[in-house]
């Protein structure tokens, strides 16, 4: 009997304890394939920014870093060197940690088309609805106002949409 057919005949609950196995050490050993590579890791503090590497290295720093936290370097030893050049605090500018608030222009909304006398929404044709008259489904709830004056809204009306007045 070959390997399959004795893996089948198995009880459902081994065969399902199996896949499961399988999967996880697959899933495993793809995680390691594609895991990241920690020889090299950056770690900036405060303004100055230490990177590590099989053998230690050190990089001079920004002038500004904004503070970002990532996770310590866990092969070889942490190499740092203090900035050169002292920066002093402006009174005028922005701190770099926070932002300035950023503000959305502002748009008029645009009006509806309107015909002679105010009426709204047009037809296709340019003309003013009129109560009873036929609204497609997209206009289904929308609200308006008919040549006369009178606010029309589209309603269902059996299998159909009109405007009805409102």
């Amino acid at each position: 009997m070959n390997r399959w057919r004795s893996f089948r005949n198995l009880a459902l609950w081994k065969q399902v304890i199996a896949w499961v196995v399988a999967s996880i050490v697959i899933l495993s050993g793809i995680g390691a394939a594609l895991g990241e590579d920690t020889s090299s890791t950056s770690v900036a503090t405060g303004t100055a920014t230490t990177t590590t590497t099989a053998a230690p290295t050190t990089t001079t720093p920004p002038t500004t870093a904004a503070p970002t936290t990532t996770l310590p370097p866990t092969t070889a030893p942490l190499t740092t060197s203090p900035p050169t050049t002292a920066v002093p605090p402006s009174t005028t500018a922005a701190s770099p940690l926070t932002a300035p608030p950023t503000v959305a222009p502002t748009t008029p909304a645009t009006p509806p088309r309107t015909g002679p006398g105010g009426c709204y929404p047009l037809s296709s044709s340019e003309n003013c609805y009129q109560a009873g008259q036929f609204c497609s489904a997209s206009d289904s709830g929308k609200s308006g106002i008919a040549a006369n004056g009178q606010k029309i809204t589209c309603r269902p009306s059996g299998n159909r949409h009109r405007w009805e007045a409102s």
